[in-house]
């Protein structure tokens, strides 16, 4: 649906987060990475029960000199934090901010416990603002369809998102009535939505089979995997523009986005470092190859991840996005490491 090249509108963000407006090359952001890796390090070694026994352990440095020191590290799992993550906190209970509870399907049946302070969300709130300017403005209207309307939930950081553009937002929640959906979006005349792509690919079916015209001008999709036979009936139905997100809660929600190009998902390279692994062994691949994506915090106070393995395969793409940008990319076919028949469609 792009007709014309565009710059990456919140790139520029991120840069000046990692530079302070200086002049910008990789070579740079990957010093500034490490330096906020070796600060990371340290915090969680003074402030963490788990990480400090974790290295030890493993015989790691009290302090890393170098790239190799930290692909060193050993990696954290899943298991780690339902079995020990309140030992990753690094701060007290009365700077947390924000848990949030995943149920998953581990042996142990407890729940992953995510744990965040004011300033955590905060860096998710200023990434929302700026990554939804890439899709709204001023005169947008914007509808959420996700869960977590509650404060500090995904679609509340969100919606604080959207309204310092200064754009109009609106949390509709998860598609139950796909009918009901549609009037809602033409009466409140939406421009803008957000949401899960299975349940937006239901709404833009209703609407092309009922030859519905909706006023939808750009779609966001996250929270699942997104197919190119999704993001076509969706781009069909709604004739509309489809972005596409990677973000998990252990990240802070937000990961990596597209922009007009559509030719990758920017990482947010300011507060994440991305590296991708061979699942069996763990070992470092080199970028552009098929691995587990890894990823590591680079500002998180409360509950700092340090390479921990997301279960996700995905890839880092080489070279520069054709908008000019200079963040890295994933590939947006990311999938889950057991979904075997996904990738080899």
């Amino acid at each position: 649906m792009n007709t014309k090249r565009r710059t990456c509108t919140w790139e520029n963000w991120a840069l000046q987060h990692i530079s302070g407006g200086a002049l910008m090359q990789q070579g740079f952001i990957r010093s500034y990475q490490f330096q906020k890796i070796q600060e990371t390090y340290s915090w969680v070694f003074r402030n963490s029960s788990f990480y400090k026994k974790k290295y030890k352990d493993s015989e790691c440095p009290s302090v890393l000199n170098n790239w190799q020191d930290f692909r060193d590290l050993p990696l954290i799992t899943d298991d780690d934090i339902r079995k020990r993550g309140m030992e990753m906190v690094c701060v007290s209970q009365s700077q947390i901010s924000r848990v949030v509870s995943l149920d998953t399907s581990g042996t142990t049946g407890l729940p992953k416990r995510l744990f965040f302070t004011e300033e955590d969300q905060e860096l998710t709130l200023d990434f929302f603002h700026h990554g939804m300017k890439e899709l709204a403005g001023p005169k947008d209207r914007v509808m959420i369809l996700l869960p977590g309307g509650q404060r500090g939930g995904l679609a509340d950081l969100l919606k604080k998102g959207v309204e310092r553009i200064p754009a109009q937002s609106f949390v509709y929640g998860l598609v139950e009535e796909t009918e009901e959906c549609v009037n809602e979006i033409c009466r409140n005349q939406i421009t803008v939505v957000v949401g899960i792509p299975v349940q937006v690919q239901a709404v833009a079916a209703w609407c092309g089979d009922k030859k519905i015209k909706v006023p939808v001008k750009r779609v966001l999709l996250s929270t699942d995997v997104l197919s190119d036979t999704v993001r076509h009936q969706i781009e069909e139905g709604l004739s509309c523009e489809v972005f596409n997100h990677y973000g998990m809660t252990e990240l802070g929600y937000g990961g990596a986005l597209e922009c007009g190009e559509h030719q990758g998902m920017h990482i947010r390279e300011n507060d994440l470092y991305v590296e991708t692994v061979e699942p069996a062994s763990g070992k470092s691949l080199p970028e552009g190859s098929l691995g587990e994506l890894v990823i590591t915090t680079l500002n998180r106070k409360g509950m700092p991840l340090i390479r921990y393995r997301t279960g996700d395969m995905g890839r880092i793409l080489p070279g520069r996005c054709p908008c000019g940008g200079i963040l890295k990319r994933l590939d947006g076919t990311i999938r889950r490491i057991g979904d075997r028949a996904a990738w080899n469609k």
